[in-house]
């Protein structure tokens, strides 16, 4: 009888604690720092960029109706496909009906099949699924991987299936930061990007330190456990954040299905956020795809260190900008670049020895793409700036602005090697996707332009000449 008691008693308790522990559900994303360093991180925008943001800012209307991966480490192909790739679509096409949007998305099984085990044991790594996705895309899910998926027969699911399908491309993409996990004081280098990105309405994914806390997350997750502590690698899509909510968070969408969580959501704390999330990346759209994107608009103001007249500046009617005053060697001064319209930006200096060629944007590991509204980068940085040294009596600034990727070494070489004057170098230098100076319209007073072009691979030019004193 005693035996029995105490049996009843066990069990009891098991059942009082399964809450506790709660369900467990498969991961699947492989933490690589190396890897992740090894991606070109999106530029850092000056402070006031991220500070004028609204206070909350939500992309789920965009978003799929929550589904599950299974008993499968699939959460890469689910968070990258199913979730932000379908999400940026909605954006684009100003899609908001979900059910609409559930019925067209794309296949998580055909990326995660092709950069991992088709057993759907091992896991895989974002960067690897982005990377498939900007050279070959994703495509639309069959409906039979759907009803396959439901019946947790994700091993059946052959590649053939996916043979007459078209696949999309994404433009590129980019981390969001790169500074190391469970680093104290850190989340001011982690938040605000992320927040910018979402109030951008670009979805993020993400690839986080999950601990077993997380499965029996609700409204928002509390985790009980270390960062610093390797708890399995898990992805997913951060679609909004707000300020006001739990003292600052985002909102998460997962892979584990509309049991788990907040109907397939959770909230995670920006402090939690920063402490246990490894990797943020953001995925582009083809800027030439869309035809307001054929728009270009952008300005750069110059601070000069101890003198707030900066460097004022005229425009010359030969194609370039040149200051109204002289300025010593040693001046210290720094660029401040807004840009108005997406766009890739470069930008290299060179002065009339025509010896060295300095790379002012982008900085190695940096990604030239400008593609947020009304946003300003600081070159070299917002804290930080450049100084005018060398024999040189005249100092040369060339921006460029395309729709697509240049090669902007071959650019920088055949500037440096070409001859005439400064503008017939960048001309040769660029080539005939340049567009003529004469057919964009250019501020007079400051270093300010708007342009429209049909051409996909359009080049617009932002070229200044800095004055010296004479020695």
């Amino acid at each position: 009888m005693k035996s029995l008691k105490y049996k009843l008693l066990v069990l009891l308790m098991l059942l009082c604690l399964t809450p506790l522990f709660g369900q467990s559900y498969s991961k699947g994303a492989i933490l690589d720092p190396v890897q992740y360093s090894r991606i070109d991180v999106k530029p850092t925008l000056v402070s006031r960029s991220y500070t004028s943001i609204p206070r909350a800012y939500s992309l789920k209307q965009y978003s799929p109706i929550p589904e599950s991966q299974g008993q499968y480490g699939t959460c890469v192909g689910w968070s990258t496909a199913f979730a932000a790739r379908t999400i940026a679509e909605s954006v684009a096409l100003n899609r908001t009906d979900r059910t609409t949007t559930s019925n067209n998305v794309y296949s998580p099984t055909f990326v995660y099949k092709n950069i991992a085990d088709n057993e759907g044991k091992d896991g895989a790594y974002i960067g690897d699924a982005l990377n498939f996705m900007k050279n070959t895309g994703a495509v639309k899910r069959p409906v039979i991987e759907k009803t396959m998926y439901t019946a947790n027969n994700f091993k059946g699911i052959s590649l053939s299936i996916f043979n007459s399908y078209i696949a999309y491309p994404i433009s590129s993409y980019v981390t969001l930061f790169n500074n190391p996990r469970g680093v104290p004081g850190k989340m001011n280098e982690r938040v605000p990007p992320v927040k910018k990105s979402l109030a951008e309405k670009k979805p993020v994914v993400i690839a986080m330190n999950c601990p077993n806390s997380f499965f029996n997350a609700k409204d928002i997750w509390r985790p009980t456990e270390s960062p610093n502590v390797n708890h399995g690698g898990h992805a997913m899509c951060v679609v909004g954040y707000d300020d006001d909510k739990y003292g600052g968070a985002f909102e998460i969408l997962n892979s584990w299905g509309t049991d788990w969580g907040n109907e397939g959501y959770i909230w995670i704390s920006y402090g939690d956020f920063a402490a246990f999330v490894d990797e943020a990346y953001e995925i582009m759209e083809n800027l030439a795809n869309y035809g307001e994107m054929a728009r270009f608009a952008a300005s750069i103001d110059i601070v000069v260190f101890n003198d707030r007249r900066g460097m004022p500046v005229t425009y010359d009617r030969q194609g370039f900008y040149r200051t109204q005053l002289t300025y010593p060697e040693g001046t210290l001064f720094q660029y401040l670049m807004t840009n108005k319209q997406p766009a890739y930006v470069y930008a290299f200096s060179m002065d009339n020895t025509f010896t060295v060629l300095e790379r002012v944007f982008p900085l190695p590991g940096v990604s030239p793409i400008m593609d947020y509204t009304e946003s300003t980068v600081a070159w070299p940085d917002e804290y930080t700036g450049m100084e005018l040294s060398g024999p040189a009596n005249t100092d040369y600034l060339v921006v460029l602005y395309s729709k697509e990727a240049l090669d902007i070494n071959a650019i920088e070489r055949r500037f440096a090697n070409e001859r005439g004057s400064f503008v017939e170098r960048v001309e040769k230098a660029v080539g005939i996707n340049l567009v003529p100076f004469n057919t964009v319209q250019y501020n007079s007073g400051k270093m300010e332009f708007s342009a429209q072009t049909q051409n996909p691979k359009a080049v617009l030019g932002l070229l200044l000449v800095i004055e010296r004193q004479r020695r």
